[in-house]
């Protein structure tokens, strides 16, 4: 790939999903076929289905909007 990001996930680094395709092509970007270990942030169950998946640990915004995401991913820079 162009850009491996695995290496950039160090456990405070989450990817974020905003649907299932987009989990699908990160997935494919890294070339893994499981990601266990990677933490994620999704917008909604169905987006956090699809990283399970693959193996994700998943934690999932309050309500499906971009306003929620963006808070839920405040909130893990304070934790």
């Amino acid at each position: 790939p162009v850009l491996d990001p695995l290496p950039l996930l160090d456990g405070r680094t989450w990817p974020v999903f905003t649907s299932a395709s987009t989990v699908r092509s990160f997935a494919k970007m890294t070339g893994a076929e499981h990601l266990n270990g990677v933490h994620a942030l999704c917008i909604g169950p169905q987006t956090a289905d699809q990283a399970k998946k693959y193996g994700m640990e998943v934690k999932i915004a309050a309500a499906s909007t971009i306003d929620a995401l963006v808070d839920s991913a405040l909130s893990l820079s304070r934790d």
